[in-house]
């Protein structure tokens, strides 16, 4: 799940606009190396106001328009994503983790191992075992 809150106005198209694909989500991604645009038939560019939030599914396909508004747009966005939820500017798990549970550890970011390249997009081999709490 995501949660994208708008800090500056987004009007017209071509603004740097949230463009989405309605329904992608329930479909395969193309297997045909077609590149999808914010021009492919079918992809919708958000408008909104400061404050707007959009809320969509990781697998919704998604990505921005260009800005030609001469405007810059700012957004804050904010992911939840239990299988590699691990903060992109900490070096390391905090330290309240060496007071928790191997579940909540998971849930902080500590994925068992020291940080490689590769560590957020990769579901650790034992995922399953430690969030359903049957690991040992």
């Amino acid at each position: 799940m995501k949660a994208m809150y708008l800090l500056s106005d987004v009007e017209g198209q071509e603004a740097g606009n949230f463009t989405v694909f309605p329904g992608s989500h329930l479909r395969r991604f193309p297997e045909d190396n077609s590149e999808l645009t914010p021009h492919t038939p079918g992809a919708v560019q958000l408008e909104g106001k400061a404050g707007d939030c959009y809320l969509f599914s990781h697998s919704l396909w998604h990505g921005p328009a260009p800005n030609h508004s001469g405007k810059g747009r700012k957004t804050m966005l904010y992911n939840y994503c239990q299988m590699f939820v691990r903060s992109y500017d900490l070096g390391q798990v905090p330290d309240l983790a060496k007071d928790c549970t191997l579940r909540q550890r998971r849930l902080l970011g500590d994925l068992g191992y020291d940080f490689r390249p590769g560590s957020y997009f990769y579901v650790p081999e034992d995922q399953e075992e430690v969030i359903y709490g049957t690991a040992a």
